[in-house]
Parts: structure tokens; sequence; C-alpha cells
């Protein structure tokens, strides 16, 4: 059910009288007035983006000539602040008044000069899941309130209760989070002009790194910080996520994110994204469509379960780029395997939503599909309950990918390529082709050196059509000079490199002529979770971590590894290359 509130407001000048038992950095009506400004870019927002106020579960709006008792009626407890105003013989104010269980946190006094409230705003419950869309076409701008109940509302929210019996997920239930976590803070809505990006100089821009620690009282952030996921945003936001843990095992390990927002040359401190209690979260991907939906889709594993064997695979989408979002939805409620979410969702071209999902918890096995054909009502695994394949060369199997932590992509004639870690072939990283949409495969060695532990590749289709591997030299992270490749440098020149690489093909995976070695060239640097420290040199880049990434509509390429987060395009790619 929705229920819709007419509000009548926002002053267009600052100014407003506000008395407050909690005050916060910006008073509440200050903050609205800000966001409805016309230059703001945005035309709507949550109440629970609402900053400097301690936590609150409810807020109300009291109309003038509303007596104390009503007051006291509505907030369901005697309030002794309620008489100081006479609202009952005032014509003048609003008084707002911000709610956590029985005590009143926050206060405001509304002039009714600067603003006004309908009569049905009066004695509302609203909650930190309100949402507000503002109307600028009269000279006060008027802010059309639509408080959503129902199990599909989206809402702002980072924690969620689930229900479940022994095997599968009966329920999950949003927890509206107040204050807004920081990677809802402060949202533009307006879509970003990606022009000023684009072009055909090369460019290669110096990592910076996106997992930060938060800087929010009480937000969570382990020592172990892996698999993340990265999409651009209507925008201009890049949005990361990624687990954070003390253990990649335990209950604790939850999902964080972070904004690096248009124009800042750092990312946001991080905060918590989604977790539910007492439960690993253990895999993720993030991924907009290109139109107006972002998807976000997680493992879950049982309550008090440790490690990633058996989850339940789990989606929500936001609309408004990433600050509310739909609960989360079963894809596969059911708690088994197959469903250890990577990185690399794909839209085809026939419009079937493609999530890849580890098949086994270890390091050879395959990778599974999860394909949705009606853009996530209804989902299909073409490999359950088929029989494992032998991924050698040559040979054929039914639903699983040759080696874990593929990607995959399609192709110009609709057939599906795809690459993974382990499960080798002839010593070298499988190669994996479709023609049916991932029911059956063909397995194939690739050109490329086989990846190991505490590493994961990147196969994606850039926007100029040529197709984009991202991956390491040497397996062995340990050792990451004991596999050599010959790269070209920006000059030209053939070079002996070692670590993370990029190789760009022309012909669909035919021939890959382009391979240049992702390195800043100099300097000391933490890569993170099985990274750890490396030094950089001409001929060598970081020597592992887990790779994801995404292309602006501006043609720049954004990598992040386990920690840090590199930008280029293809124009550097190409640079010193012959065609």
């Amino acid at each position: 059910m929705k229920r819709t509130i007419h509000i009548l407001a926002i002053l267009l000048t600052v100014g407003i009288t506000v008395s407050c038992r909690v005050t916060p950095s910006s008073s509440v009506s200050a903050q609205i007035d800000k966001w409805s400004d016309s230059n703001s870019g945005r035309d709507r927002f949550a109440l629970s983006e609402i900053q400097g106020l301690p936590p609150w579960s409810t807020a109300y709006v009291f109309n003038p000539y509303t007596s104390t008792a009503t007051i006291n009626q509505t907030l369901g407890f005697e309030w002794e602040g309620a008489k100081r105003f006479a609202l009952d013989a005032r014509d003048d104010i609003h008084l707002a008044v911000f709610v956590s269980g029985t005590k009143v946190i926050h206060f405001e006094e509304w002039r009714r000069d600067k603003f006004d409230c309908s009569p049905g705003m009066a004695e509302r419950a609203l909650s930190a899941n309100t949402m507000i869309r503002i109307d600028r076409s009269r000279p006060l701008h008027v802010l059309i309130i639509a408080e959503q109940d129902g199990p599909g509302a989206p809402s702002t929210y980072r924690h969620f209760n689930v229900e479940e019996t022994d095997d599968r997920v009966l329920s999950m239930t949003p927890v509206p989070a107040s204050p807004a976590p920081r990677w809802a803070r402060d949202v533009s809505q307006e879509n970003f002009d990606w022009t000023a990006q684009s072009g055909d100089k090369p460019f290669f821009a110096r990592p910076i790194p996106f997992v930060l620690a938060p800087v929010d009282e009480g937000e969570p952030f382990g020592k172990h910080n892996h698999q993340p996921s990265i999409t651009w945003l209507p925008n201009g936001d890049l949005l990361a996520i990624w687990y954070s843990t003390g253990r990649e095992q335990g209950t604790e390990l939850t999902v964080l994110a972070s904004r690096l927002r248009p124009g800042a040359d750092a990312w946001d401190a991080s905060s918590e994204f989604f977790k539910a209690p007492n439960r690993n979260m253990h895999g993720s991907s993030i991924f907009h469509d290109g139109e107006d939906t972002i998807y976000h889709f997680n493992g879950m594993a049982p309550n008090g379960g440790q490690g990633w064997a058996k989850l339940a695979l789990l989606m929500r989408t936001s609309l408004d780029n990433g600050i509310t979002w739909t609960p989360p939805q079963a894809v596969d409620a059911r708690l088994i395997g197959r469903h250890q979410v990577i990185s690399g969702t794909l839209l085809t071209n026939n419009g079937a939503l493609i999530q890849n999902c580890d098949a086994v918890p270890g390091g050879n096995g395959g990778t599974a599909l999860h394909i949705s054909r009606d853009r996530g009502k209804t989902w299909e695994d073409p490999g359950e309950g088929k029989p494992k394949p032998q991924f050698t060369q040559g040979a054929t199997g039914e639903g699983t990918i040759a080696g874990i932590h593929a990607k995959v992509i399609e192709l110009k004639d609709g057939r599906l390529l795809a690459f993974g870690r382990g499960d080798s072939i002839n010593g070298h990283m499988p190669m994996s082709l479709s023609t049916d949409l991932g029911k059956t495969w063909t397995y194939e060695a690739s050109p490329f050196p086989p990846i190991g532990g505490g590493q994961r590749l990147v196969l994606r289709r850039l926007q100029e059509g040529a197709l984009l591997l991202v991956s390491f030299t040497s397996g062995n992270r340990a050792k990451p000079e004991s596999v050599n490749m010959t790269f070209t440098d920006q000059k030209g020149e053939e070079l002996t490199g070692h670590g993370m690489f990029a190789a760009v093909s022309f012909d669909e995976g035919e021939t890959w002529p382009v391979r240049k070695l992702l390195t800043p060239g100099a300097g000391d640097w933490d890569g993170g979770a099985w990274t750890q420290e490396f030094t950089a040199t001409p001929t060598r880049a970081e020597h592992a971590g887990y790779l994801a990434a995404t292309q602006t509509p501006g043609s720049v390429i954004h990598l992040i590894s386990s920690r840090l987060h590199y930008r280029f395009n293809l124009p550097w790619l190409r640079e010193g290359v012959s065609d």
C-alpha cells in the first residue's frame, strides 16, 4: 500500500528559527532547503539522508492550533517540551519532532512564512523510509512525500532480518537505516555529462585506494577487505562494494561500500552496505544496466554458518543512484552450492540478465551461470544437476564454465566466451565457449598463463567494440617473476614484465595483439587483502588482487584490485602498439 502525503514547502532562503534539544550540524529544514534548491540537481531524497541527528525511528509534523494533549497522544508518551510552544494558540509555525522509542531526540520550530505543510501531514508517523519528491513548478517549492508500505517498497537500509528453515530462506525484512550511511548521503540525482571525459587522448592515472576505513562511529571495518565489485552511476558517481571481515569463513563478514564522486580526487570513507545478523555475506556484484536500474547480487550463508559452501543467492535493485534499494529477493532461496557471487554481471543483447557464481567452494570445479530472461523475475541455472564436466582440450560439458571466478561476455554472433581461474588446460588459463546461452560449453586452452590464489581476472567488452582481458603473468603470487611475458610500452618498445597486464582483442578473441603492463612505474604500494605491499617499476606491476572493472560512458576504464583503483582508456592501451 502507498500513502501519499503532500507537503507545501520549502523556503528559498535560509533563516529558520529553530529550537533543538539536540543540535545537528545543520537544521533539518536547512538541509531540506539545500536539497530543494533548483541548483542541487536533485528531484527527491529520503528522510534517512538527514544528517547530524542521533538515531531516530519516527518523525512527526504538528500543524498550528494542535493542542498539547494531541501532541502527547500522537507521540504515545508525555513530552514536557510540548507545552512550551503553545501551539494550540499559534498559527505561525509547524512543530517537527523526531523520536526514538519514547524519547524526543530532536525538535524544530518551522515558521510558516518560510514554508507550509498540508493538513494531511499533521500527526502522521513518518519513517526513515519516507521518500520525498521535489516539485519546483510553484514559486514556493512543493514537497510531495510518499511513504510506501509493503514488501516491495524501496528504502535506505543496510541491515535486514531473515527467517529461514534448515535449508532455505523464507523471508527477508529490511531495517531502515537512521541516520543514513555515508554511501546514501548527498547523492545527486542529476544525470552526469560524460562528454568532458571522452576523447582520443591516451590517459592513465596514478592509482588511488578505494578501500578506506570508516570515519563514522560504529561502522565495521575488518583487517581483510576482499572480493570487490564496481559500477558507474547515471549521476557520475562510481560505486564500489566489497566484503570486510576478520576471517573469510566468519559470520562477521559484511559488505561495505564507498563512492567516488565526480571531480573528487579521493573515495569517500567506507560504510556498511549489506548485512544480515550472524551470517557470512560471501560474494558480491554490482551492475548498472545502462538504462535506469542498478542491480546488486550477493550470497548469504545460513544463520551461524561458517564459510561459503552453502549460500542463498540474493538480489536487490535501485533506481536512484543507489540511495534506496528494494528489499532483498531470493534468486534462489535454497542454501546450497553454486551461489557464491562473482563480480561480472552481464546483460546480453537479447535482454538476458546473467549472474556468474562459483560452482564449488574450492579452487577448481568451475563457474555456474544464473540466467533471467525477464530482468530478474525468474531464474534458471542450466548446470544444476548436470554431471561434472571434464575440463580438457576440446571437451564439452553441460552448464558449467571451466575455472572458478570466471568472467563471461557475449560475442557479436551471440556466443558466450568465458575465462576462469584454476582447471588449467595444457598449462594455460581455461577458455569456455557456448552457443546456447550457457546450456553447453566447449573447453579450450587460452593463450594466457593460469592464475591462482589471491587473483581474479576481468573480461569485458569495451564501448569501442574491442574485448579487454586483465589478468596476471604468474599464478603464484609469492613468486610474481616466475613467469615472463612480453609487452609493448608507450614508446613502442618491447619489454619483459611481470604482474598485472591488459590484453585487447579486436577480432572477438581470436587474437590479442595489444598487451600492456598495468603499472604506475614506480613507488611502494599497499595492495591490501592477499596482495599486501609491492614495489612498482616499469617492468613490474601489482602481482595479485581480485579484479573488477567498469567503463563509463566517457570511455574511461575503471579497474579495481583488492584495494587500488586504476584509471585508463583504450587509446592509452593502444599507444605504442602498431596496428
